[in-house]
């Protein structure tokens, strides 16, 4: 559930607002060759044939798969692909200035584990792809490589894969002495199963702390009102800080290729207004539906 919320509200589904009808990605500066190169290298193949420059939609979908597999993950890489534009996929082929475009580019996840070594990052290469590869080792130049990480702020990389692991923990029904003993139909004392539930919760609950994540009201009963809807402001303001990271690493990629233009988001809570939300809650300055309405996207 943690990691399909991460999905859900770090952006609008589809990238369209009922509630925040101001909403956009916007290009600066803009040009219609700026917008189709954005969604050429950003969108997905399918998207992209059918939804011709539509920044706003095609970086939303980016953002929200990136921030499912960050949220599975805690680190991803990308190659960066280069070639030829494809026919079509950029028009005019030519900038305003009469300069031609570089090269073009396309990020393509490196499934697998990956290593940093020297210049280059080694990815070892999953078992299914060997026959189709030929390789269990595939050494690529960190010139070619774009990482994506859990930002610092919500604890980076190896706390995420702390909470990771908590929560698979958590997620265990029963502990294995007791399913061990319920297939040797042997009796089990002193174990109390609302305790043990009650237990796993606390632990969900503490070490998603710095997230905020309110597990779909899974402990609601067992707290109070203002702490549900504390956690709520919360893990909105992770969701803020997880979706302007990725935007600032795309625009840092853009950068670092050479392309003269930068995303800006508009339309949704930032980070800063979100823990002035918090504050004002701290402080019995807003109410609980007010604060709700103010981070909803």
């Amino acid at each position: 559930m943690f990691i399909e919320d991460a999905r859900l509200y770090v952006m609008p589904i589809g990238g369209e607002s009922r509630i925040r009808p101001d909403f956009s990605i916007e290009l600066i500066p803009d040009s219609p060759v700026a917008r189709s190169i954005i969604t050429y290298v950003f969108a997905p193949r399918d998207y992209y044939h059918h939804h011709y420059a539509e920044v706003t939609k095609a970086i939303s979908g980016f953002v929200q798969e990136n921030a499912f597999t960050l949220a599975y993950e805690g680190v991803l890489y990308y190659e960066i692909a280069k070639g030829e534009w494809p026919t079509g996929a950029v028009e005019p082929r030519e900038s305003e200035n009469g300069s031609r475009f570089k090269e073009a580019f396309k990020p393509l996840y490196i499934p697998g584990r990956v290593i940093r070594l020297a210049n280059y990052y080694l990815q070892i290469v999953p078992p299914a792809e060997w026959a189709r590869t030929g390789k269990k080792i595939a050494a690529i130049p960190a010139s070619d490589v774009w990482p994506l990480r859990i930002p610092s702020e919500l604890g980076g990389p190896r706390k995420h894969r702390t909470l990771l692991r908590t929560l698979v923990r958590a997620s265990t029904p029963l502990p294995d002495f007791v399913s061990e003993a319920m297939k040797g139909r042997s009796e089990t004392r002193d174990f109390s199963l609302g305790s043990f539930h009650r237990q796993q919760h606390l632990a969900v609950a503490s070490e998603s702390a710095s997230w905020g994540w309110p597990a779909r009201a899974l402990w609601r009963e067992n707290t109070l009102e203002y702490f549900y809807y504390y956690r709520h402001l919360r893990f909105a303001l992770s969701m803020a800080i997880l979706r302007e990271h990725i935007i600032a690493s795309i625009n840092g990629l853009l950068y670092r290729l050479g392309f003269p233009f930068q995303l800006v988001l508009k339309g949704l809570p930032t980070p800063s207004e979100i823990k002035g939300h918090m504050m004002k809650l701290e402080k019995g300055e807003m109410t609980f539906d007010d604060a709700w309405k103010a981070v909803e996207i």
